[in-house]
Parts: structure tokens; sequence; C-alpha cells
């Protein structure tokens, strides 16, 4: 921002920062620094918090804070389980296993813990088995 403005980043005053140039800002973030969107989205919740906080105090300015904390935070792929390695996941997961698993007596409500029949690990380990009829 500030080499664009060409003025220090502690003289760079309110009234300059606007939509385009905050959107110029992240798009330097994601093509020369190579931040991901997780970063990009992380600062534009920061920079919404300071514009809430301004939109209160600096009402000639509320306009540009609209439109400012308008900007959309950016689609990004997530890890359910970032701390597990895909070994590990697919241990968890029993996604390895072949056809010997039980039938499953209700769906597993998280996919990542759940093999592709639907059966828990804890099913898969017998800890749920289903009711004999």
């Amino acid at each position: 921002m500030s080499r664009k403005l060409r003025v220090a980043p502690s003289d760079i005053q309110l009234e300059q920062v606007d939509a385009p140039l905050v959107l110029e800002f992240f798009e330097h973030l994601q093509t020369d620094r190579r931040n991901s969107s997780r970063t990009r989205n992380a600062r534009l919740a920061a920079i919404r918090s300071f514009m809430r906080f301004v939109e209160h105090r600096v009402p000639s300015v509320l306009d540009q804070v609209r439109r400012v904390r308008a900007i959309p935070a950016q689609k990004s792929d997530t890890r359910l389980i970032g701390h597990l390695s895909l070994e590990q996941q697919v241990d968890v997961g029993g996604l390895g296993s072949g056809s010997d698993t039980p039938a499953p007596s209700r769906r597993c409500g998280l996919p990542r813990l759940c093999g592709p029949d639907g059966t828990s690990t804890r099913q898969k380990n017998g800890a749920h088995s289903p009711p004999s009829a």
C-alpha cells in the first residue's frame, strides 16, 4: 500500500484506504509474496475489525468503510484433520479395508473418519456392533 501511495506506512491516512487499494494489497500478497488464501482471509478479518472500529468514530468515511467491509473472504481448501499424515488418516478412516467389514448399522456423520461403507472406526473394531436380529 505504501509503495503505491508513495508514503511511509505510518503516514497513510484513513481516507486513502479504500476497497480497490485493499484488493490490490491482497493481490500482492498472493502473487508476489506467495501467501495462501488463509493468510489473505486472516488479514481481511483484521482489516474488517479495524474498519468496524472506525465506522463508529469517523462518520465521514462511512461509505468507504462499508465497501472495504463488503470484500468477501476467499474460499480455501482446508483439511478436516490437519495434524494427521495421509497414512494416519487412512488408518483412522479405514479407507484401506476390504469387503470383510461388517454392514453399518447407521451412517457415520464424519466422512473423514468413516470407511467407504459408512462405518466408523469404533464400529470396525467391534465397539458398536449392530444388534443381532
